[in-house]
C-alpha cells in the first residue's frame, strides 16, 4: 500500500526486499522485491557457496520506508559436493 510520507512530495508505495546474503564471505546471494500481502510464496534463486559443508545464511526482510520494520533470519544451507553428469 502506499506508505505515509507527509514530507514526500508524491505518493510512495511500500517496497519489501527479501536479501539473502553469506555473511561470513560479505556475499550478497540474491535480492528479490516484492509487494506485501497477508501471504506470499516467493522464490529465490542463487548460486550457493562452492564449498561443501554447511553454510550460514541470513535471510533480510527489508522495508524502504519504514524504520524498525526489518527483520532477519538466520539458516543453515548443506552444501553437497558437485557431481559429474553422466
Amino acid at each position: 500500500g502506499a506508505a505515509r510520507a507527509s514530507r514526500f512530495p508524491v505518493v510512495k508505495k511500500e517496497g519489501w526486499w527479501l536479501v539473502v546474503a553469506d555473511v561470513a564471505n560479505n556475499t550478497l546471494l540474491s535480492i528479490k522485491r516484492l509487494s506485501l500481502k497477508q501471504q506470499a510464496r516467493i522464490q529465490l534463486d542463487f548460486v550457493a557457496p562452492a564449498d561443501p559443508g554447511v553454510a550460514t545464511l541470513t535471510l533480510y526482510f527489508m522495508c524502504d520506508c519504514y524504520v524498525g520494520c526489518d527483520q532477519e533470519y538466520e539458516f543453515p544451507l548443506e552444501i553437497k559436493p558437485a557431481t559429474m553428469a553422466d
